[in-house]
């Protein structure tokens, strides 16, 4: 089963020394190809906590009263996925994240009366995600993401007691914007955090830490800037002087670490990280007091070979010359003789289901990662266009490139094929009876 870590001791503070200790693990009744996402838990509610995620199924809720974990009774909704979680009381929570019912995702908001959970109506539309959501009251809520309809924008949606409305925010990034944290301690005041990406839309060192902050009438850009390629992925804050961010930034020469910013009611201020940070990553963070904050997230031993914290899924040559990356199901690259432009691991969720391929780009000699709803991220590489938010009868399962680079095509188990760019269509097995699924796929030097 999955484990959620609990525990009540201070191991982070914003602008304070603190000590990183083990904390205890509670099993938790779910199979191993759930990911739990977020747990609301405080010390105003010690008996009752609800951690969000994802299973084969779609949509996984479960709660806390103490004692036990139990799954709960999600409204049925194909392609859910939630990755936020927020309780203002036990007998009051909002769950955020996003669907793939129709041609398009949308953002996803689900509702806990104390009783059951049921969907809300969000006026955002499609090609929509929300990742994060604070609720200090009943009447006060905000859930943050992203929106890709007409360019990569800033979401955010407010919660007044009785509908939601979609706020304006600042987009600063003139590539791309998105926000996946979002803590508020009342209604004058919020922070939210994510990235931004100004130049290339490919190319992790165009990538900066965004951060914005609402002061009850506006939200406003108030971002760290440097270090490049740099991203937030939770947010945490005990007064509007008293805010803590975590993430990560991707250094050069390949090397990934941890990072914490404070704001101090008029700066942000990167803060120092205790311990061997090499490859590591923070998305997620709790403070109950500006000197007590616990964050978590993952660390991956990074030698020769690599010990990736996911599974390994694909191995890639390089066309022009000899070297090969490896990917990992949660979008981790390990370059080996190779240039690394970036992927799609926490805190940049590019994809939101597990990895599943990768395919190089032999005009920019970027790559493309495909993800089993379809969805492409595409790095230093032009994206031609996915099947994420598309209803899918089987996951995708792999990608292969054109030999001009300028295009690819997507293969799902049952042997559909999709072709994008300069990919042609020759025909597919789906819609055939299979003996056993269709595992890959494989380009003919004239494509």
């Amino acid at each position: 089963s999955r484990q959620v870590e609990v525990d009540t001791d201070t191991t982070l503070g914003g602008g304070h020394e603190g000590s990183f200790k083990l904390s205890q693990a509670v099993g938790v009744p779910v199979p191993t190809t759930t990911e739990l996402h977020r747990c609301q838990h405080s010390a105003s509610l010690p008996k009752f906590c609800v951690a969000v995620g994802t299973n084969d199924a779609g949509a996984l809720i479960e709660q806390w009263d103490g004692t036990t974990w139990s799954i709960a009774a999600v409204p049925a909704s194909a392609g859910a996925q939630l990755s936020g979680v927020s309780c203002a009381s036990p007998a009051f929570c909002v769950a955020t994240g996003s669907t793939g019912t129709s041609a398009s995702s949308a953002a996803l908001i689900e509702q806990w009366d104390g009783t059951s959970w049921s969907v809300a109506t969000t006026p955002a539309g499609t090609s929509t995600s929300l990742t994060g959501v604070s609720c200090p009251s009943t009447s006060f809520c905000v859930a943050v993401g992203g929106q890709d309809a007409v360019a990569d924008q800033t979401l955010v949606e407010q919660w007044d007691g009785t509908s939601w409305s979609t706020v304006p925010s600042p987009n600063p990034g003139t590539a791309s914007n998105a926000l996946s944290g979002v803590s508020c301690i009342g209604p004058s005041f919020c922070a939210a955090v994510g990235y931004q990406m100004t130049g290339s839309p490919f190319v992790q060192s165009d990538q900066r830490r965004l951060a914005e902050l609402w002061d009850g009438h506006t939200w406003r850009a108030a971002s760290p800037g440097d270090p490049a390629g740099s991203g937030l992925g939770s947010v945490s804050c005990t007064s509007s002087s008293a805010c803590t961010a975590v993430g990560g930034v991707v250094q050069s020469g390949n090397t990934a670490v941890q990072l914490v910013d404070s704001w101090n009611g008029s700066a942000w201020s990167p803060q120092p990280v205790p311990g061997d940070q090499t490859f590591t990553g923070l998305n997620g963070v709790a403070c109950t007091a500006p000197s007590a904050c616990t964050a978590v997230g993952a660390v991956s031993a990074y030698a020769n070979p690599p010990y990736p914290s996911a599974l390994v899924v694909s191995t890639v040559e390089r066309s022009s010359t000899p070297g090969y990356w490896e990917i990992a199901a949660d979008g981790t690259i390990f370059p080996f003789d190779n240039p690394f432009f970036g992927g799609a691991a926490p805190p940049w969720p590019e994809l939101m289901s597990p990895a599943v391929g990768m395919a190089t780009d032999s005009a920019t000699g970027g790559y493309w990662e495909v993800a089993t709803d379809g969805k492409v991220a595409a790095f230093n590489a032009p994206s031609y266009g996915s099947m994420g938010g598309s209803k899918l009868s089987q996951p995708v399962v792999g990608i292969a490139a054109t030999p001009t680079g300028n295009g690819y095509w997507l293969v799902a188990a049952d042997g559909g094929i999709f072709a994008f760019g300069d990919a042609a269509f020759y025909g597919s097995m789906g819609g055939t009876e299979l003996s056993q699924p269709v595992v890959g796929i494989a380009a003919t030097p004239t494509g």
